[in-house]
């Protein structure tokens, strides 16, 4: 059986490994001596990543700046309020630009196409179309939280408004049943 790499010289696996030697062969990687960075080999495709696959990797994203300076809770649910509402825009433009790039259902299907062509044009749009589809429920999330972190937002101001020391600004109105 033959190996992807070949080593230099021919040591024992059982020998210590200071006397190993690196396998000979082009790395997966290079390394740029001016910005000390490894840089990976440009990928054929982008890589698509959706938030719902974000949101199950088992770390948690550090808080934005805004949420890191909040003193109080009102300040932190409205930095928190504000970061979703960028996500949501970002998540919706990203909706829009697909949609707009997806061809039509028929279009760039000529006659001239072989049939294979027309297969694989038609396995890219279907899969186009699944992650917009995964798009959209992630914007549902996104909106879900939104919601919720809005709500959490309108009782804490609402709370604050009670406890304040002056009087009460007259915004929250009690339904008075008679």
């Amino acid at each position: 059986s033959e190996s992807s790499h070949q080593y230099t010289n021919s040591v024992p696996s059982n020998s210590p490994i200071l006397n190993r030697r690196r396998p000979v062969g082009a790395p997966s990687y290079t390394f740029d001596r001016t910005t000390a960075a490894l840089r990976h080999p440009p990928a054929g495709d982008p890589k698509f990543i959706s938030m719902s696959h974000r949101a199950s990797l088992s770390k948690a994203l550090p808080k934005s700046p805004q949420e890191g300076q909040a003193l109080d809770k009102v300040a932190a649910l409205q930095a928190q309020l504000d970061d979703l509402a960028r996500q949501r825009n970002n998540i919706d433009s990203s909706i829009q630009r697909m949609t707009e790039l997806m061809p039509g259902e028929m279009t760039g299907l000529g006659p001239g196409m072989s049939s294979e062509a027309r297969r694989a044009e038609m396995v890219r749009r279907e899969e186009e179309k699944r992650k917009v589809e995964v798009l959209r429920g992630d914007l549902a999330g996104v909106r879900r939280e939104e919601h919720e972190v809005g709500m959490k937002l309108h009782r804490a101001l609402k709370k604050a408004d009670e406890r304040a020391v002056y009087e009460p600004s007259g915004l929250w109105v009690r339904r008075v049943t008679g």
